[in-house]
C-alpha cells in the first residue's frame, strides 16, 4: 500500500521547467483617431509679419488647442521640436 501511495504521489507531482519560447502573434492594431479642436478649423492670425522674421522666433505665435483621445488614459500631449 505504501508503494502504491508513493507511486501515485510521484505521478501527481509536477516539475516546473523554465525555457525561452518564441511566440509569434499576427494581427493589426487599430487606434481610434484623436479629436483636435473639437473637429473645428484652427485659425491663427499672424497679422503683418516682416519677411526677415519668418525664419526665427520673432514670428512665433503660441496657440492653445484641445486634443481629445478617448482610448488613452491621462492627458494627451504633442511633442514638438526645440
Amino acid at each position: 500500500m505504501i508503494r502504491l501511495s508513493l507511486f501515485i504521489s510521484l505521478l501527481l507531482t509536477s516539475v516546473a521547467v523554465l525555457a525561452d519560447v518564441q511566440i509569434n502573434i499576427r494581427g493589426n492594431v487599430y487606434i481610434p483617431p484623436c479629436t483636435i479642436n473639437n473637429g473645428q478649423n484652427i485659425v491663427v492670425d499672424f497679422g503683418n509679419i516682416n519677411p526677415e522674421h519668418v525664419d526665427n522666433s520673432r514670428g512665433e505665435i503660441t496657440k492653445t488647442i484641445s486634443i481629445s483621445c478617448t482610448y488613452k488614459s491621462g492627458s494627451p500631449w504633442i511633442k514638438g521640436h526645440r
